[in-house]
C-alpha cells in the first residue's frame, strides 16, 4: 500500500504542479528584488524565489546593493531553473543556473556577502557548502557583512531593526 501512495504521488506531482517537477529553461525578464525574479518560461512568466537563501530587503541597509548584484548577474539572462519547492506566497522556490556558465546564483548571493543561507528552509546538500561560504564572506567582511550589526531579514520583517 505504502508503495502505491509513494509512486502515485510522483505521478501526480507533476500533474498539479508542473512549475515544480523538473528543470527548465527559461529568461529573467525582471528581478524583482534580490532573491526573488520574474522567469519566462514558454510564454509564461513565473515568479521564482532563489531556494534556500534570503537577501536583505530593499527597504534595509544593503538592500538595494543586493538587488543591483541580482540585476547585473541575471536581467535578461537565459536561466536553467531546477525547483525544490514551493514559498508561503505560493512561488516557485528554485536553484537558478546561469546559461552562460553554470553558475548557481543562489550561491553566487551567498559568496559575495549579499544573501544569508536562510537555514530555515535550506535542506539540500549544497547548504553545507554556502554556510561555509557565507562565514568566508563574514570573515572577508564582504558586502553586507562590512556593515557592523546586519539585521536577517526575516528580523527585519518584524521590526526588529
Amino acid at each position: 500500500m505504502r508503495c502505491w501512495l509513494i509512486s502515485a504521488l510522483f505521478l501526480v506531482i507533476p500533474i498539479l504542479f508542473p512549475s515544480i517537477a523538473l528543470s527548465w529553461p527559461g529568461e529573467v525578464v525582471e528581478v524583482m528584488d534580490a532573491d526573488i525574479l520574474k522567469v519566462r518560461r514558454d510564454n509564461t512568466e513565473v515568479e521564482v524565489r532563489l531556494y534556500g537563501i534570503d537577501a536583505p530587503e530593499d527597504d534595509q541597509p544593503y538592500g538595494l546593493r543586493a538587488t543591483r548584484f541580482t540585476k547585473m548577474m541575471a536581467r535578461f539572462e537565459r536561466v536553467e531553473v531546477e525547483p525544490k519547492d514551493l514559498d508561503q506566497h505560493g512561488r516557485v522556490a528554485a536553484l537558478v543556473y546561469l546559461d552562460g556558465d553554470g553558475e548557481c546564483l543562489n550561491e553566487e548571493l551567498v559568496r559575495a556577502g549579499h544573501a544569508w543561507v536562510y537555514e530555515r528552509y535550506c535542506h539540500i546538500r549544497d547548504c553545507n557548502q554556502w554556510r561555509e561560504l557565507e562565514r568566508r564572506a563574514r570573515q572577508a567582511e564582504r558586502g553586507l557583512w562590512a556593515q557592523s550589526d546586519p539585521v536577517p531579514p526575516w528580523d527585519w520583517k518584524h521590526g526588529d531593526r
